[in-house]
């Protein structure tokens, strides 16, 4: 379910900076790229968390699995919205 909602959340975030560029709105269109970017990185970090989760959940633990997906989601998208939201704050 998290890797089919990556790749949504790259779908939906080109999309809408695709739109918003076309409209002249370029802090809108760098705040969806951001998004985009992150929804793309998530594969690489959920590696990175799965890597440091999963000796300490168990080598075979869904659990673990699960925990590194939705962090790695969750990470990328904040680190996003808080570089949009200082953005936002300079313009």
């Amino acid at each position: 379910a998290g890797m089919s909602l990556a790749g949504l959340g790259v779908c939906v975030s080109l999309s809408m900076a695709f739109l918003t560029i076309r409209n002249g709105d370029v802090i809108g269109h760098r705040q969806w790229m951001r998004r985009g970017i992150a929804f793309g990185l998530f594969g690489a970090s959920r590696v990175l968390l799965e890597a440091t989760i999963m000796p300490l959940a168990g080598s075979e633990s869904q659990i673990g699995e699960g925990l590194s997906v939705w962090l790695a989601l969750a990470l990328n998208l904040s680190v996003a919205e808080r570089l949009s939201r200082a953005d936002r704050r300079f313009a």
